[in-house]
């Protein structure tokens, strides 16, 4: 069974890691908003245009969090070290 301390740990943990993804959302959804969407779709801002936004910036908000969740393995590898 874990311990308290481990609990608040993983928690810590999760919200950070949360915190990645929302915010790497957003930064990939605005650098998305420079882009021609003429160039990819006829119309711009069509909701399959939108949606296909979304998911590119979905898609960057999880390689957000694979580069924290990267980050946090290595500080808890450093600290065993």
């Amino acid at each position: 069974m874990l311990s308290s301390a481990n609990n608040v740990s993983l928690a810590s943990e999760g919200f950070v890691l949360v915190l990645f993804f929302f915010v790497g959302l957003l930064l990939t959804w605005w650098a998305l908003g420079v882009l021609k969407w003429e160039s990819f779709t006829r119309l711009p801002l069509s909701s399959q245009a939108q949606m296909l936004r979304f998911l590119m910036a979905m898609f960057g908000g999880f390689l957000w969090t694979g580069l924290a969740a990267l980050f946090l393995y290595s500080v808890d590898v450093m600290r065993l070290l």
